[in-house]
């Protein structure tokens, strides 16, 4: 019997896969860091626009909330009457 041939063909198969293996795991890490930063970043993004519009909404909101007087953030400083000092006589 010839057995020879049936284990180098098996060994040429392991050692073929091992190259591969070799080659292709780092390749496949390097994509994998790079496809989890692209997520990482979209979800970034995502949460940006979350923000974005959730700013939106309460401006809009403040914008239509019935108000008799303005802020006075919004009122010229000569409105405002500051009271006189107080000095305290010694």
């Amino acid at each position: 019997m010839n057995t020879s041939k049936p284990i180098g063909i098996i060994l040429g198969a392991v050692a073929l896969i091992v190259i591969i293996l070799m080659f292709g795991l780092p390749r496949y890490n390097v994509w994998q860091q790079e496809m989890a930063g692209k997520a990482e970043m979209a979800k970034a993004e995502q949460n940006r626009k979350i923000l974005i519009e959730e700013a939106k909404a309460v401006v809009a909101a403040s914008l239509s909330y019935p108000c008799d007087e303005l802020p006075s953030t919004l009122l010229p400083s000569s409105y405002f009457k500051l009271p006189s000092p107080i000095t305290i006589p010694f």
